[in-house]
């Protein structure tokens, strides 16, 4: 088990380690003791365990609201009154990571901030009504000297993107998953199967499976022609030169 600080530069640091049989309520109690001993009571230094980080003190830091803010006091008050009595008469102050030199200095915060953040600068924004746009049709049209182009374009680096931008409520294209021809299995096809060669069984007969051949739909009309006793052009030339 080990005790980790922060620095100036928000880095970590160790402070002190200790090598235990397990890692237990007494042995964490006893290395806090020790730790204690040696760093003293020191003004400002708090000790934390990383297993309790949802503390009730946490929650309170991080409140938005007023009534989360005193809910999570309620916990603090449950666990310690001295610490909630403590923190109820701590005086509202800015915000530290945002004034902390300026508040240290002894000067009104807000000589630091611009008026346009104010409250009254944001409600005189919309004390006057906003009236909407007209349609495009309706515009003042405006004779200039000068006309206006459109702005020089450069070609972006890269290749160009020639795939269409989907929708995002649109459908991803369901993909057809491959049926190999030797292995009757799915997920690969025939050229790339590692897998033995399946024999199918069919009515106490054994077969392998059947391969298509690029070439059997000429065969089939060939055989339908001559059982049918029509013959091709180039027959008929054969016969007439024999």
């Amino acid at each position: 088990m080990a005790a980790t600080s922060v620095d100036e530069n928000h880095g970590l640091f160790p402070v002190a380690y200790a090598i235990c049989e397990e890692e237990n309520g007494e042995t964490w109690t006893w290395f806090l003791e020790c730790l204690k001993e040696a760093i003293r009571e020191t003004e400002g230094l708090i000790f934390l365990s990383d297993m309790n980080i949802k503390l009730a003190s946490w929650e309170a830091t991080r409140a938005f609201t007023r009534l989360g803010f005193d809910i999570a006091l309620e916990k603090i008050q449950k666990v310690d009154e001295c610490a909630a009595k403590y923190l109820s008469d701590i005086k509202a102050v800015w915000s530290r990571h945002q004034f902390g030199s300026s508040g240290n200095r002894g000067l009104d915060i807000l000589q630091f901030i611009d008026p346009c953040y104010f409250t009254k600068s944001f409600r005189a924004t919309y004390e006057m009504r906003v009236n909407s746009l007209v349609d495009r049709a309706l515009w003042e049209h405006v004779d200039l000297p000068y006309t206006v182009l459109l702005p020089l374009s450069r070609r972006p680096r890269g290749r160009p993107k020639k795939k269409r931008i989907r929708d995002s409520n649109e459908q991803k294209k369901i993909k057809r998953m491959h049926n190999c021809g030797r292995c009757c299995n799915l997920g690969h096809h025939k050229a790339t199967c590692k897998e033995p060669l399946k024999i199918i069984e069919s009515q106490g007969t054994r077969s392998l499976p059947r391969t298509p051949n690029k070439q059997q739909p000429w065969h089939r009309a060939s055989n339908r022609n001559t059982m049918n006793g029509s013959t091709s052009a180039g027959d008929l030339k054969n016969n007439m030169k024999k």
